[in-house]
């Protein structure tokens, strides 16, 4: 019986070290899709109304990835690796895409 709990603790042990290596992968790997809500959206440098306006998209419905969160804001990151922070609720999970050429 003793023989028996060794080797049920040696699995349980491995199992957990396993789920934790690749708990932390697939965090990484997760990314979320959203795009733009409407016609001209705010990029700004911090996650706040008081942060500096970095650039205003003109696009609406354009694809971002975002990055990290702070309450109702989110860090985003564009086709052109632009980044900065947008309140939530300037963006959509409509699902779109953007063609772009390279010259």
């Amino acid at each position: 019986m003793k023989k028996f709990n060794t080797y049920y603790f040696s699995v349980l042990y491995f199992f957990l070290i396993i789920l934790f290596l690749f708990s932390n992968v697939s965090a990484i790997e997760n990314k979320k899709f959203l795009s733009l809500k409407n016609k001209e959206v705010n990029l700004r440098q911090g996650p706040s109304y008081k942060y500096p306006i970095k650039l205003i998209y003109k696009k609406k419905n354009l694809p971002i990835v975002v990055i990290d969160q702070f309450e109702t804001w989110r860090k985003i990151m564009d086709f052109e690796n632009n980044s900065g922070w947008i309140h939530i609720s300037q963006l959509t999970k409509k699902k779109t895409a953007i063609n772009a050429k390279k010259k």
